[in-house]
């Protein structure tokens, strides 16, 4: 039988550093927070004219990629400074819509 050698680490702190970076990296790649999808889409703003019978919750929900209505609702009230919930005929709003 042959001898079995061992392999001893010569900067055992270096090695077991290098080891923690790469994975707590794989796990930012892999979540989408550091250079991910997260930076992949960049939120637009397109015009919409409000029609007759027309509610923020209807138009919320026909954007694409609207996952959250109520969130797009908030965010709606919010870009356009909306006093509240209500809108009217003729009213101009700009809405969000993601690209890719």
């Amino acid at each position: 039988m042959g001898i079995l050698k061992t392999h001893v680490l010569k900067y055992p702190v270096r090695a077991l550093t290098v080891f923690l970076f790469l994975l707590l990296l794989m796990i930012l790649l892999n979540s989408g927070t550091l250079f991910g999808q997260g930076f992949n889409t960049a939120t637009y703003y397109t015009k919409v004219t409000v029609q007759e019978g027309d509610t923020l919750w209807e138009i919320a929900n026909n954007l694409d990629g609207a996952s959250n209505i109520d969130n797009v609702i908030a965010g709606i009230i919010k870009y356009n400074k909306l006093p509240n919930h209500n809108i009217a005929p003729g009213q101009i709003l700009y809405v969000p819509s993601v690209k890719m």
